[in-house]
């Protein structure tokens, strides 16, 4: 059986804008990079792309040997303490990593959900502050994967999900009511689409990494920053709100984040309808 998330229904019931460039800009950056490591192993061999990821990835053990053996909070300080030496590269490294990607899978699996949900969330907030939000979550998050590691999984991270989930968990807020549409393939002889709230599947996979965190699964034995995960859905719930535009107006009306969620389907919905006229040659 085959079943992928194909796309999303937000609150108006439709998605996906022509004007979001900061959205499919970080997606081009993102498989621009994974198509250059492709091309470096197979140019190079695996020590090239060994020492390109090396490079430009944040390597935890340069915090000390004692690092581990601290509690959460003195990690928390020995980590700002390295950061905040810029000429250790480690923010630019932390930064970086959020754009490299382990092959074309893991870079699949990220860039879905990031096209699926990444405009809606730049609409909302608007581009610059969609583009700080996402290059801030890609480093707290990765910082959390690091300041909860284990002896086991203490080792540098890459990849978009920390950011792609401080995504979904903002775009979870925006649009309370929204739905995920999947792709469904079972042998020859079914298929079709069907939807499921948003809120069941982003929050069913948010209670799933985060036991696996808690439990050690994910990042002990299945190689996946389940952290980076849970600390950038966390950061993207709690940004959302001081985010969005026009948070002024909406802050002190009743029922505020409903009220917001209504007005931007309607904008959305006025944008589409002023789009669509101008599609059509007169």
């Amino acid at each position: 059986m085959i079943l992928v998330p194909i796309s999303d229904d937000n609150d108006e019931g439709h998605s996906h804008h022509h004007h979001d460039f900061i959205h499919y800009g970080l997606i081009f950056i993102c498989i621009a990079i994974t198509v250059y490591e492709g091309w470096l192993y197979g140019a190079h061999g695996v020590g090239a792309l060994k020492l390109f990821i090396d490079q430009w990835s944040f390597e935890p053990r340069r915090l000390g040997d004692n690092f581990l053996r601290a509690p959460l909070w003195e990690r928390c300080l020995i980590l700002a303490k390295y950061l905040s030496h810029l000429e250790n590269m480690g923010l630019v490294k932390m930064l970086a990593a959020t754009f490299l990607h382990a092959g074309f899978a893991h870079l699949f699996g990220n860039m879905l959900v990031l096209w699926m949900l990444g405009d809606n969330v730049e609409y909302a907030m608007g581009h610059i502050r969609y583009l700080l939000f996402f290059l801030i979550a890609g480093i707290l998050s990765n910082c959390g994967e690091v300041v909860l590691s284990t002896v086991a999984n203490f080792r540098g991270g890459i990849g978009a999900s920390g950011a792609v989930m401080a995504v979904a968990g903002a775009y979870l807020f925006y649009f309370p009511k929204a739905k995920i549409n999947f792709f469904y393939f079972i042998l020859i002889f079914w298929w079709g689409v069907f939807a499921v709230s948003a809120r069941v599947v982003i929050g069913i996979y948010f209670l799933l990494q985060g036991a696996e965190a808690w439990l050690g699964y994910g990042s002990d034995y299945g190689m996946v920053a389940v952290w980076a995960h849970v600390s950038g859905f966390l950061f993207g719930l709690l940004m959302a709100w001081p985010l969005r535009k026009n948070r002024k107006e909406a802050l002190y009306q009743p029922h505020a984040r409903k009220a917001y969620a209504k007005s931007l389907a309607t904008a959305m919905r006025e944008r589409r309808e002023h789009d669509g006229h101008h599609d059509h040659w007169g």
